[in-house]
C-alpha cells in the first residue's frame, strides 16, 4: 500500500509539472501574441492614421468626409500646423544643406591651392624618373613594387620634391609678388602658417619613412637633399650659376638614387654592366635636361630677378647669349648621350636615341621666332615633357633586353 500511495503522489506532481508547462507556453503564447499586436498597432498608427491628411486624400473624398463645420476647423487647424511643421522643417534642411555644400567647396578649393602650392604638375614626371631608375637597375615590376626601400625612396623623393617647392615659395614671396602675383601664398588662399604646417608634416613623414625603411648608407642621402631645400633658395639661388647647377644635379640624381634602392645590394657605387652604363646615360640626360630647362625659367623671370637683384644668367649676360647657351647644352648632351647608347649597343639604337631628343634642339628656334618672349618660353618649356618621357620609355625598354 505504501508503495502503490508513492506512486500515485509521483504520478499526480508529474501531472501537476506537465500541466504547469502548459500553463508557462500559454503565457508565453500570450505575452508574444500581445507584443506583436502593440508593435503592429504601433507600426498602423504611426504611418497610416497619423498622417491623416495624406491618407484621405488619396483614398476617400475629402470634401465629403468632412461634414460639419467643427470637424472643418479641426482639419483645417491640423492641415495649417503640418503645412508650417513641413515649412520649417524644409527651410532648416535648405540652410543645413547649402552650409554643408560651402563647408565642401572650401575644403575642395583649399585642396585644390595646397595642390597649386606644391606644383602638383611635377608629381607625375619625379614618379616616372624614380619608376625608371628602378626599371633599368630592377625590370621586374613585382621586384619593384615589393621592395620596401625602393618605394620609400619614391615616396620620400615626392615629399622632398613638394617641401622645396614650398620652401622656394616662403622665401620668394617678394619676388612673386612680380613674377607670379597668382601663386598661393601671395594671393592669401594659403596662409605663410598653413605652408609651414604642410612642410613640417611631408619632412616629418619623409624622415620616419627614412629610418623605418632605408638601410644606413642610404639614409644620409636624404638628410643632405633636406638640407639643400633649405639652402637653395636663401643661399644658392643667388648664386650665379650655382642655383641652376643645384636644381639640375638634384633632379638628375633622383633617377640615380632610384636606381641604388632598387639594386639588391643597395651600393653606392655599383658595378659597371650594361644596366648601370644605361642609369648613368639617363642621369646624365636628366642633369643637362634640367639645366636646359632652369636656364629657360630664368629668362621668363628676368624682371623680378633683375629687381630683387638676383644674379641668373639672362641676367648677367641677357636672353639672347642664354639662348645660345642652352642650344650648345642641348647639342652636348644629344651627341655625348648617342656615343654613350652606341657603345652600350649599337649604332641604330644610339640613332634612335638621336631622334627622340630632337625635338629638345628643334623648339628652341621658336625663341628666337618670338624674340624671347615669355609666352614662348613657357610653350617651349611645355613641351620638352613628351620627348623626355618618351626617352624614358625607350630606355626601359633598352633595360628590360640588357
Amino acid at each position: 500500500m505504501p508503495i502503490n500511495r508513492n506512486n500515485r503522489n509521483n504520478r499526480n506532481n508529474r501531472n501537476n509539472r506537465n500541466k504547469y508547462k502548459v500553463y508557462d507556453l500559454y503565457i508565453c503564447i500570450s505575452m508574444k501574441l500581445i507584443t506583436c499586436c502593440l508593435l503592429y498597432s504601433y507600426v498602423f498608427f504611426r504611418f497610416c492614421i497619423v498622417p491623416v491628411d495624406s491618407f484621405m486624400k488619396k483614398t476617400w473624398n475629402y470634401n465629403q468626409m468632412i461634414t460639419t463645420p467643427r470637424s472643418r476647423t479641426i482639419v483645417t487647424y491640423y492641415k495649417n500646423k503640418d503645412k508650417n511643421n513641413n515649412n520649417d522643417k524644409n527651410n532648416d534642411k535648405d540652410i543645413q544643406d547649402k552650409s554643408d555644400f560651402s563647408q565642401i567647396s572650401k575644403i575642395q578649393e583649399k585642396t585644390q591651392n595646397f595642390m597649386k602650392l606644391i606644383r602638383h604638375d611635377n608629381i607625375l614626371p619625379t614618379t616616372a624618373l624614380s619608376l625608371t631608375g628602378g626599371w633599368i637597375m630592377n625590370p621586374s615590376l613585382h621586384k619593384l613594387v615589393s621592395s620596401p626601400p625602393f618605394l620609400t625612396a619614391t615616396i620620400s623623393t615626392l615629399l622632398i620634391m613638394s617641401s622645396s617647392m614650398i620652401v622656394n615659395d616662403l622665401f620668394d614671396i617678394p619676388v612673386d609678388k612680380i613674377n607670379n602675383p597668382d601663386r598661393p601664398l601671395v594671393s592669401g588662399k594659403v596662409t605663410v602658417k598653413e605652408a609651414y604646417v604642410c612642410l613640417a608634416g611631408m619632412l616629418l613623414l619623409s624622415e620616419y619613412l627614412n629610418f623605418m625603411y632605408l638601410p644606413p648608407n642610404l639614409q644620409n642621402i636624404i638628410h643632405l637633399s633636406i638640407v639643400n631645400i633649405f639652402l637653395y633658395t636663401p643661399i644658392f639661388k643667388h648664386i650665379f650659376l650655382l642655383k641652376n647647377l643645384s636644381c639640375a644635379f638634384l633632379i638628375s640624381f633622383t633617377i640615380l638614387f632610384a636606381g641604388i634602392t632598387a639594386n639588391p645590394s643597395h651600393a653606392l657605387f655599383l658595378d659597371l654592366n650594361k644596366h648601370t652604363g644605361l642609369l648613368y646615360i639617363t642621369s646624365s640626360l636628366l642633369f643637362f635636361g634640367s639645366l636646359y630647362t632652369e636656364l629657360l625659367l630664368d629668362m621668363c623671370d628676368m624682371e623680378g630677378d633683375r629687381k630683387c637683384n638676383i644674379l641668373t644668367v639672362p641676367v648677367v649676360i641677357g636672353a639672347k647669349n642664354t639662348a645660345t647657351i642652352v642650344t650648345a647644352i642641348t647639342l652636348a648632351n644629344i651627341s655625348l648621350n648617342f656615343y654613350g647608347i652606341s657603345q652600350i649597343f649599337d649604332l641604330k639604337t644610339g640613332a634612335v636615341f638621336t631622334i627622340l631628343t630632337s625635338p629638345l634642339l628643334f623648339n628652341l628656334k621658336n625663341i628666337y621666332v618670338h624674340d624671347f618672349s615669355k609666352g614662348s618660353i613657357t610653350k617651349i618649356v611645355k613641351d620638352t615633357t613628351i620627348p623626355l618621357l618618351s626617352l624614358l620609355l625607350y630606355i626601359c625598354i633598352l633595360s628590360s633586353y640588357a
